[in-house]
């Protein structure tokens, strides 16, 4: 089982809050670390790839299209 990620700030358990623009991350819960949107990047880019090029290329493929993103009747 994997280890819970932790706030590079404060070593508390990440549980995925993004902190909008004008937010005030106090709002929180306690047992919540609120991160802001380029600390997010910052972890998303440290991450291990787990999808093959082909895999990225066919989702990126589908998520281009309109048709992809119409309402059904």
């Amino acid at each position: 089982m994997n280890e819970p990620d932790l706030c590079d700030e404060c070593d508390r358990e990440l549980r995925w809050r993004v902190s909008p623009p004008g937010a005030d991350p106090r709002d929180s819960p306690e047992d919540v670390c609120t991160i802001g949107r380029f600390q997010l990047v910052r972890w998303l880019r440290k991450q291990p790839a787990t999808l093959d090029a082909a895999t990225i290329a066919g989702v990126f493929g589908a998520a281009r299209k309109s048709t992809t993103w119409q309402i059904p009747n």
